[in-house]
């Protein structure tokens, strides 16, 4: 629980994606994920994107992907600090 309320303390910190990964996609068209994926990138690009909003845009998702039950379901998010 000590991870989870890390999080949620942290939940309003300015956030940023830099990399998406959809395991299990290895002969998916890119045309049929984009617009799934596209709302976690877009989410964290802005200089108002926070961690809150990308959990929840990973959240969406990953369900999305799972109703499929070809990808792998659990969605890992390494967390890099910056220098900032």
């Amino acid at each position: 629980m000590l991870i989870l309320s890390k999080l949620a303390d942290q939940s309003t910190l300015a956030t940023t994606v830099n990399q998406v990964q959809v395991y299990g996609a290895t002969r998916t068209r890119q045309n049929f994920l984009d617009p799934i994926i596209k709302p976690i990138i877009d989410a964290g690009q802005g200089p108002g994107s926070n961690l809150g909003e990308i959990l929840e845009n990973l959240r969406i998702a990953s369900n999305k992907l799972d109703r499929f039950g070809s990808y792998i379901s659990r969605p890992q998010l390494p967390l890099i600090p910056t220098d900032n």
